[in-house]
């Protein structure tokens, strides 16, 4: 799927690709945490892609049992060091367009999956919405908040990732790294969708 991105690209079908990560911690990446999983989507592409750097399957909540997507591989070292190579290609190779892109940039240049000069950004819908609203006043700012806001999506597909996590009692369980990859995975493709409609 990356490989088609940058030729997409290379043959000037598209412009730019949205992207997206998903982190195990906080918003720093010297905090300890890792990348859990990339997600793309191309203008003119139906679907968002999510591509996992690594599977969890550890189930918190028995009540989410159900609703937990089979993932019948694992991703080996070998494997994560060729998806974070192919990561590294196409943003440096392909403009990205996404949501508050500071913070997953500097995930990725953190993990060295990026030389930061060589980046290009297309469009951050962030600074978009600080534009088209520069007072911050009334305005949701987060990605679920400018989508319901501009383009009327009713979608609710951060609810399912905020049920998983309120369950648990201290706030420092409450991190992404505590969803298996069969919830997160819906959540970071749909985050991905969103953003390019």
């Amino acid at each position: 799927f990356l490989d088609s991105i940058i030729n997409l690209y290379k043959k000037k079908i598209i412009e730019y690709t949205v992207f997206d990560i998903e982190n195990s911690v906080s918003l720093n990446p010297s905090d300890g945490g890792e990348i859990l999983m990339t997600s793309w989507r191309y203008p003119g592409s139906p679907v968002a892609y999510c591509i996992p750097h690594t599977i969890r399957r550890e189930l918190h909540w028995e009540e989410f049992a159900d609703s937990v997507d089979d993932i019948p591989w694992e991703v080996s070292g070998q494997e994560r060091k060729k998806i974070e190579a192919k990561t590294r290609e196409v943003l440096e190779t392909v403009p990205i367009a996404g949501q508050h892109l500071k913070h997953d940039v500097k995930w990725c240049e953190w993990h060295k999956m990026l030389d930061i000069k060589k980046v290009r950004i297309y469009m951050d819908t962030l600074n978009v919405a600080f534009q088209v609203n520069s007072s911050g006043v009334g305005i949701d700012n987060s990605l679920k908040g400018l989508a319901r806001k501009f383009f009327d999506v009713q979608d609710e597909w951060d609810l399912e990732i905020a049920a998983y996590l309120a369950k648990f009692r201290q706030n420092k369980d409450k991190e992404y790294g505590k969803i298996p990859t069969g919830i997160l995975g819906r959540y970071s493709a749909l985050d991905s969708y969103w953003n390019l409609e």
